[in-house]
C-alpha cells in the first residue's frame, strides 16, 4: 500500500488554507485575525484611575444645616420645629435629591389683609418633595414612608427673595434658601414642618396628610437643646 504525502499550502493573499492529499482537495477559510489590544498611555505624570460612581441617593438624610438650638418642642399647639441653625442668611441645604413643589414669597399689605388662614405668617417659604425611594432605608423605616410616597418638608421665614433662587430639581446639599425672619417671626430661624403624601400629587401643604410628623424623626440630631 502506498501512502501519499499530504501537504498544506497557505495562501497569504486569499487568507485560505488549502489541504491536498489522498486524491482530495479541501479548502477551509481561516478565521479573521483578532485585533491586538491597544492600551492608551496615561497622561504624563498621571495614573490609571477608575471613574467615581455617582450615587442616586445619599447614604443618610442630611440635616438642612448645622445642629442648633430649637425654639420649642413639637406639640399639638406647634406641630413644627423652630430650628435655629445659624445666623441670618445662613444657607439651608436640601437633605436629599428632591424637587421644589411650592414657593411662596412674602405677602404684601393687601395679601395680609385678605389672609384668612394665617399663611402670611410663614413669610417666604419653600416646600420640597423628597421621594421615599430616594432616601436611605433607615429614614424610610423610621417614618413609615412606603413605596410611592414622599416626604414633604416646608421651610418657612426664609430671607426674602432667597425662595426664588434655588433650582426646581435639587441634589443633596444644594442651597434651597437662606435663614431669615420674614412673616410672623421674632428673629432669624427656620420653621420646619414635615408631612407624608403620595408622590407627585402635591396641591397644597394643607391637603397632604392631616397629621404632621415631628421633624426630629426626620432629623434626629437637628436640635442640640430647646429654648422653651
Amino acid at each position: 500500500m502506498s501512502i501519499q504525502k499530504a501537504f498544506i499550502f497557505i495562501s497569504i493573499l486569499t487568507n485560505i488554507v488549502i489541504i491536498s492529499g489522498c486524491g482530495a482537495t479541501i479548502t477551509t477559510p481561516t478565521l479573521p485575525p483578532i485585533p491586538p489590544l491597544i492600551l492608551t498611555e496615561p497622561p504624563v505624570g498621571g495614573d490609571w484611575t477608575i471613574p467615581e460612581l455617582k450615587l442616586t441617593a445619599p447614604l443618610v438624610f442630611l440635616l438642612p444645616g448645622e445642629p442648633g438650638m430649637c425654639g420649642t418642642h413639637f406639640k399639638d399647639s406647634h406641630k413644627a420645629i423652630d430650628y435655629f441653625s445659624g445666623k441670618a442668611k445662613t444657607e439651608i441645604k436640601a437633605s436629599a435629591p428632591g424637587r421644589i413643589v411650592k414657593r411662596n414669597s412674602v405677602c404684601n399689605s393687601q395679601q395680609v389683609l385678605n389672609d384668612k388662614i394665617g399663611s402670611c405668617a410663614l413669610g417666604a417659604n419653600i416646600t420640597v418633595e423628597y421621594t421615599c425611594d430616594l432616601i436611605d432605608q433607615e429614614t424610610r423605616k423610621r417614618l413609615g414612608c412606603d413605596k410611592g410616597q414622599s416626604i414633604f418638608i416646608r421651610y418657612s421665614h426664609l430671607e426674602s427673595g432667597s425662595e426664588i433662587s434655588a433650582p426646581d430639581d435639587l441634589e443633596a446639599g444644594d442651597t434651597i434658601g437662606l435663614v431669615g425672619s420674614t412673616g410672623k417671626s421674632t428673629g432669624p430661624h427656620t420653621h420646619v414642618e414635615v408631612k407624608i403624601g403620595t408622590s407627585g400629587s402635591y396641591y397644597s401643604f394643607a391637603n397632604l396628610s392631616k397629621n404632621p410628623i415631628n421633624p426630629e424623626l426626620v432629623f434626629p440630631k437637628m436640635c442640640t437643646g430647646y429654648i422653651d
